[in-house]
């Protein structure tokens, strides 16, 4: 088996091969050699490059005094009892760091695509969820163009999401904006407007012009046929006098989307939802009852 790992924003290892046999079918022996030859030289192109990646890169000496606070900084985790041992590099400061492009490495390799004739370019800034643990792709990026102004954009990477969910709501202003959408190699890259809202908290959406644009929105889904499948809180943004739904993940057409294998258990889902289970526009509804205290 191949695995590969990196350190981005925290240690990300991920297999990147299923297992191979060694042993050869007896039916197929010409096959199963070839397959595993075919591996061991992906491998070695792969390892060539990334020997030229890391030879290639240049190095800047920091500034004395940002050395001296990281290595004061350690010695007061080191007298307060600080687990870290010394294979994890306690007491040692980089005193060169490299330059571009491994300061923008982190972030996914996709930064171009174009809508049209127009070619537009995506400089990433920071991921979406800064600090917290998550297993969600999503990055807050700068949209440019020689022929248009700069846009803040959030760009997500899903294995599953619905165009067509988010397509509709968008027109109706009730999700934000798409600007761009590609399904490449099993994972769907979203390029989409960054709206400056707030998520919805509390036991209640209070506001009356806050409870009718959600009901629009889930609305407006079923009349199409289409389900959301995860209306809570953290999907609902509050801009202005409306709501905006984001995360389209589960949504899709009602009776052939199915909730995935696992859902969390410490969240109270409405009656019926199961994992496996298919996503019912009652599940919606139910949802709505618990956000807004009314009936859809």
């Amino acid at each position: 088996m191949v695995a590969g790992a990196v350190f981005a924003n925290n240690f990300i290892a991920q297999r990147l091969t299923d297992r191979l046999s060694l042993d050869p079918h007896p039916t197929d022996h010409e096959g199963a050699i070839r397959q595993v030859a075919q591996v061991f030289v992906a491998v070695r192109e792969c390892v060539q490059d990334l020997n030229t990646f890391y030879s290639d890169l240049k190095f800047t000496k920091r500034e004395p005094d940002k050395v001296k606070k990281e290595q004061a900084s350690l010695k007061l985790a080191s007298s307060r009892g600080s687990s870290r041992s010394k294979s994890q590099g306690a007491g040692r400061v980089a005193d060169y760091v490299p330059e571009y492009p491994l300061g923008r490495w982190v972030f996914p390799y996709r930064t171009e695509f174009k809508i049209g004739d127009k070619t537009f370019s995506l400089a990433y800034d920071r991921p979406l969820e800064s600090g917290v643990k998550t297993t969600r792709a999503l990055f807050i990026a700068s949209m440019k163009s020689p022929e248009e102004e700069d846009k803040l954009v959030v760009v997500k990477f899903a294995r599953i999401y619905c165009l067509d969910a988010h397509k509709l709501l968008a027109d109706l202003s009730l999700a934000p904006q798409l600007f761009y959408h590609d399904h490449m190699v099993g994972v769907h890259f979203v390029v989409m407007e960054y709206v400056e809202a707030t998520q919805v908290t509390g036991e209640k959406l209070k506001q009356t012009e806050h409870i009718e644009s959600l009901r629009r929105a889930v609305q407006a889904l079923h009349d199409k046929g289409l389900v959301f499948g995860d209306l809570r809180r953290p999907n609902i943004l509050i801009a202005g006098d409306s709501v905006k739904i984001v995360d389209f993940d589960w949504s899709g057409e009602e009776g052939v989307v199915h909730y995935p294998s696992r859902i969390s258990k410490e969240i109270a889902w409405p009656e019926g939802v199961e994992s496996l289970g298919k996503i019912e526009a009652d599940h919606d509804k139910e949802w709505f009852k618990e956000l807004t205290g009314t009936e859809l």
